[in-house]
C-alpha cells in the first residue's frame, strides 16, 4: 500500500509502519514490514546527496551464526550475563537466518565469510561467523569498498520495493494516544513540521549518541570521547523514546578502538588511526607505554577498553588522549587511516597519501627525536622524555 495522506486531523501522511532513520538497521526493518504487506515509510534526516549512514563508513561485516544455541551462549559470554538470556537467544536464531536473507531477500550480494568470532576461547564462539561483500582475502583487504557495497546493496532492496523515502526528515517527538500507545510521530523537513501517522509501529533506527556531547558526557566511562561513525547520530532517537517515557538500559557500555580527533575548517572530523603497517608505539599523557598495540592494528574491538585506566591521585583519565609514535618511513608507507571506511569512504574528507596535507593542517606533530615530537603534539616536557626513553626500551 502507499501511504496516504490524510488532511481534517492534521496528519500530513498515514502510513502502518514508520521507520526512522536510513541505515542497514532502517532498511531492514522497512523491507521486513514491507514483504509482510505493511505500508511503509522511511525517513532520514540527511538531504539525499548528503547521506553517511554508519553503514557505508564501515567495513561492511555482519555476524552470522551456524548454531542459534551456540551463538548464544557466546552473546552471553560476551554480555557477562548483562543481556538477559531469551534476547541474546532470539538475537542468536535470527542470526542463522541471515545468509538466506540476504540471498533470497536481498539479492545482489555476495555475502562471503571473512572471520570468526573475535574471542574464539568463549563458549560457543565456533558457531559465528562474520560475512561482508566481496572476495575472500586478508581482513583488511577485504574489507576494502565493502561498507559501500552493503549498503547499496540494502540500498537497491529497498528501492526495488519503491518504499517512499523522505530525505531531510528529521524526528522529533513520537506522539500517543491517551492510553500511551504511539501513533506516530512529527518531524522537521525543510524549514516545516510534518506530522507522519503509524497505524501499527515507529521503528527508531536512527543511530545513537555519539556526536551529542552531553548525552556522552551523562552516560559514557569516560569523556571526550570521539567516534568516527555517522556525524548525524545526535543522539534523536534516545531522546524520543525518553520523551514517550522509554526506560533506556546499557547506555554506558559501547567498545571501540584508538581514533583521531581533528578539526576540520570549524567542525569536527575523526578517523581510525591505521597504525599497520608495523612501526607503533602508543603512550599514555605520562609517556608510558600501556597496551598491546597490536589489538589495535589488528582493529579488535577491546582495545577502548585499555584506555580507560582511571587515575585517582590525579583524578583524570592518564589515556585520554594518548600518543602515537612512528617514524618517517611509516609517515610515507601511507596513509595514517584507512581510506575504504570511516570519513574518507563516504567523501567527508580526503586524506592524502603521504599525510602530508595533514601535517600542514597540524594534525600531526613531528620532531627530530621523540621527545621533540611529543612535545609538538602537547605532551609535557617531562612525558615527552619518559615517552623517548619508552620508544627506545
Amino acid at each position: 500500500m502507499s501511504p496516504q495522506p490524510v488532511g481534517p486531523d492534521g496528519v500530513d501522511m498515514n502510513v502502518d509502519v514508520v521507520v526512522v532513520g536510513f541505515g542497514a538497521a532502517g532498511a531492514a526493518a522497512a523491507i521486513t514490514a514491507h514483504d509482510g504487506g505493511a505500508s511503509v515509510v522511511l525517513l532520514d534526516k540527511n538531504p539525499e546527496h548528503q547521506h553517511t549512514p554508519s553503514t557505508r563508513m564501515s567495513g561492511g561485516m555482519v555476524m552470522t551464526a551456524t548454531d542459534g544455541a551456540a551463538a548464544a551462549r557466546y552473546l552471553d559470554a560476551c554480555a557477562s550475563g548483562m543481556v538477559p538470556f531469551d534476547v541474546s537467544q532470539a538475537w542468536a536464531e535470527r542470526a542463522t537466518h541471515l545468509p538466506w536473507w540476504f540471498q533470497e531477500v536481498i539479492g545482489g550480494l555476495d555475502m562471503v565469510p571473512s572471520a570468526g568470532a573475535e574471542h574464539p576461547d568463549f563458549e560457543g564462539a565456533e558457531a559465528i561467523v562474520a560475512v561482508q561483500p566481496g572476495g575472500v582475502g586478508e581482513r583488511l583487504a577485504a574489507a576494502a569498498g565493502a561498507g559501500p557495497r552493503l549498503f547499496e546493496g540494502l540500498s537497491a532492496a529497498v528501492l526495488r520495493r519503491r518504499i517512499p523515502i523522505l530525505w531531510g526528515t528529521a524526528g522529533d517527538r513520537l506522539t500517543q494516544d491517551n492510553h500511551g500507545r504511539i501513533t506516530g510521530l512529527t518531524a522537521s523537513s525543510n524549514g516545516r513540521s510534518v506530522s507522519v501517522g503509524a497505524r501499527h509501529a515507529v521503528v527508531l533506527a536512527c543511530g545513537g549518541y555519539e556526536f551529542d556531547e552531553e548525552l556522552k558526557r551523562d552516560h559514557l566511562r569516560t569523556y571526550p570521547v570521539h567516534f568516527y561513525g555517522n556525524p548525524n547520530n545526535t543522539g534523536d532517537g534516545v531522546r524520543m523514546a525518553q520523551q514517550a517515557g522509554a526506560s533506556l538500559w546499557h547506555m554506558n557500555q559501547m567498545i571501540g578502538r584508538a581514533i583521531g580527533h581533528f578539526d576540520l575548517d570549524g567542525r569536527p572530523v575523526n578517523f581510525i588511526i591505521g597504525i599497520d603497517p608495523p612501526g607503533y608505539v602508543i603512550c599514555d599523557r605520562a609517556g608510558h607505554r600501556f597496551a598491546n598495540e597490536h589489538h589495535q592494528a589488528q582493529l579488535r574491538h577491546d582495545f577502548y577498553y585499555e584506555l580507560l585506566a582511571y587515575d585517582p591521585a590525579t583524578n583524570s583519565q592518564p589515556r585520554v588522549p594518548c600518543y602515537w609514535f612512528f617514524d618517517e618511513s611509516r609517515r610515507q608507507a601511507g596513509p595514517l587511516t584507512y581510506t575504504h571506511f570511516g570519513a574518507v569512504a563516504v567523501g567527508l574528507y580526503d586524506w592524502s597519501e603521504d599525510n602530508s596535507a595533514e601535517i600542514n593542517r597540524g594534525w600531526i606533530a613531528s620532531g627530530d627525536s621523540i621527545a621533540e615530537a611529543g612535545e609538538a603534539a602537547g605532551m609535557s616536557p617531562t612525558a615527552a622524555i619518559r615517552a623517548a626513553a619508552t620508544v627506545a626500551d
